[in-house]
């Protein structure tokens, strides 16, 4: 197998970063992670919606977390969103300066990963017991921020198996993380 650049895992970053931003943060904001076909209505995390026949068109109705599940929900999907923002962070930060690498934000997109999968399996199982409380009732379905959620958790993770297996193949000498320790400290002294 041939050498990476660091161009190319950097540009590999960023690109992967951006885009698991942009997921969780379309997951946070969307309102239709449970869809009620008979009713025309969607909720999210947020608010539940529901369309109108009048001239009002589509009602929101914002919600407070109602137990610790849900409070739960929301902090880890909000903190999985800034360490997804803070990788791209260090990914830009690793092309100019000298002591981080790239072990630094594949540590982070870890974090992503583990806030994701607190998260996204607590919203799952909220929704599957809604839908089981009202067997009867076949018309829920499940929304496209409720996919997207789970995509984002997939992603978090390939994303950082790939980048791993990308720093094995890393093109010139490793960026060996306890080297630049041990410069770090001389340096500085």
């Amino acid at each position: 197998m041939g050498a990476i650049s660091k161009s190319h895992l950097n540009v590999f970053n960023i690109t992967v970063g951006v885009a698991l931003t942009i997921l969780i943060l379309s997951c946070i904001a969307g309102n239709s992670w449970l869809i009620n076909k008979r009713l025309q209505s969607f909720s999210g995390i947020w608010r539940r919606c529901y369309e109108t026949s009048n001239e009002q068109g589509t009602i929101c109705v914002p919600y407070e977390a109602r137990d610790t599940k849900e409070k739960l929900l929301r902090t880890f999907l909000i903190l999985a969103a800034l360490s997804a923002a803070l990788c791209i962070g260090f990914s830009v930060l690793a092309i100019y300066v000298k002591y981080i690498n790239h072990i630094h934000v594949y540590f982070i997109m870890f974090l992503t990963f583990i806030c994701l999968i607190c998260s996204v399996p607590l919203k799952t199982q909220q929704i599957i017991l809604e839908m089981e409380a009202k067997k009867d009732d076949n018309y829920y379905a499940f929304g496209w921020a409720f996919y997207v959620s789970w995509i984002s958790v997939f992603l978090a993770l390939v994303f950082g198996i790939c980048g791993l297996v990308g720093l094995r193949y890393l093109e010139g000498p490793e960026e060996n993380f306890e080297e630049q320790t041990d410069e770090l400290i001389f340096e500085r002294f």
